[in-house]
């Protein structure tokens, strides 16, 4: 008997994961097709509001899982707006796996030393970087551009990770104690 409200309680466990972790890619989906029509100043120049999910799984899942929830949106965000498998999805779908894992990297290897502000911008600048080298490899042949004219955006990019880097950053201060709230009152 004792085995079985054991092996309850874990299935319970589990199935409280599944649901978070479906709350968090529903979460992440429904801001990043809010801000697919908004005006940017530049084509590529999002704020990447869907990122605060992903550092609030982070810091309430595994590297693993926050992994998972990453790709899980991207890749359902990109068939709702019609773009899988074309450039923008593989350009996204590298940056947010990259910046995904040194963040979590980041936050395994320092726990105490980045706020959440500071992970965040760690994030937007990988992932703008990663977008750049990606974006050089899906484009060269086509275009025939150096990496010396790559790096002409290189500065661009940086700039604009700094302000959406601490705008995530701060959000993600200002959501993660309601979530955690919620959870205790749901007891969760």
């Amino acid at each position: 008997m004792v085995q079985q409200d054991k092996k309850i309680g874990h299935n319970n466990s589990r199935i409280k994961t599944i649901i978070e972790i479906s709350l968090m890619v529903s979460l992440g989906i429904i801001l990043q097709i809010i801000e697919a029509p908004l005006p940017r100043p530049l084509p590529w120049a999002k704020l990447g509001l869907a990122n605060v999910i992903t550092l609030i799984s982070l810091l309430l899942f595994s590297l693993k899982e926050a992994v998972f929830i990453s790709i899980i949106r991207i890749a359902l965000v990109s068939i709702l707006l019609g773009t899988i498998f074309n450039p923008g999805f593989f350009l996204s779908l590298s940056g947010g796996l990259m910046s995904t894992f040194i963040m979590g990297l980041v936050l395994i290897i320092f726990p105490k030393r980045f706020s959440l502000i500071g992970v965040s911008l760690i994030g937007a600048l990988v992932h703008n970087m990663t977008q750049l080298g990606v974006a050089y490899i899906l484009f060269y042949n086509q275009l025939h551009i150096s990496w010396n004219n790559v790096l002409y955006f290189l500065p661009l990019m940086l700039a604009w990770a700094i302000p959406t880097g601490f705008i995530v950053g701060y959000l993600t201060k200002l959501i993660l104690p309601v979530i955690l709230n919620t959870r205790k009152r749901v007891n969760w």
